[in-house]
């Protein structure tokens, strides 16, 4: 309904507050659809896909995901495709996005100022298999290196203080990983509490 109504004349601050609306509805169900997913992965429910799709599209969704809360901190989103990445990929389209959209949602979630950079790159490639590398660098508040080991479990912050004042249930790294792995892949992480964290997603596909 905030979708329908953002359609019709309204003037700029009712718009703001539509789409603030809007973009609290969309984290809502993301919470939800993380929860079931979790609880899926736990229980060996979930297998992974392999699909036709383009990475623009991809692409495209995460914006989506990451502008308005993006802009509404003043932060600059900065995408970044390194030469020699395909547009027409194989694999599990809906768990890429889901994985990178949980890495970012994060970098916007705890940086204050400055930006969020999300890389793409080919690091190796045999035959008609390659491997590709997501990279989410932010300059947020960045985590101490002894909770560097921790963050990717389930309902664990790096900092308790955190959970009451950026909110969250802990959950979103964990599953991150949990689908990086369903896909063959693996997520790591560098950070320097104070100078922003930079997250690695890497995952193998194949060409079209």
């Amino acid at each position: 309904m905030a979708t329908l109504a953002m359609e019709t004349d309204l003037d700029e601050t009712q718009r703001e507050y539509l789409e603030i609306i809007k973009s609290s509805a969309d984290s809502l169900l993301s919470l939800f659809t993380d929860l079931l997913d979790f609880s899926n992965i736990q229980s060996g429910k979930i297998d992974p896909e392999s699909v036709p799709f383009r990475l623009h599209n991809l692409i495209t969704a995460w914006t989506n995901v990451a502008a308005l809360p993006a802009s509404q901190k003043g932060l600059e989103l900065v995408f970044d495709i390194q030469p020699g990445v395909p547009d027409e990929l194989v694999g599990d389209y809906h768990r890429m996005e889901q994985v990178v959209r949980i890495l970012m949602e994060n970098a916007v979630k705890f940086t204050n100022h400055g930006k969020v950079v999300l890389s793409i790159n080919v690091t190796s490639t045999h035959g008609n298999k390659i491997n590709v590398l997501f990279t989410v660098s932010d300059t947020g508040i960045g985590i101490a290196q002894d909770k560097l080991e921790t963050i990717f479990a389930p309902f664990i912050q790096s900092d308790s203080s955190y959970t009451r004042k950026y909110g969250g249930l802990g959950l979103g790294l964990s599953l991150a990983s949990r689908l990086a792995m369903l896909m063959g892949g693996r997520i790591w992480a560098e950070s320097r509490q104070g100078f922003g964290s930079t997250f690695y997603f890497s995952v193998g596909m194949d060409r079209v």
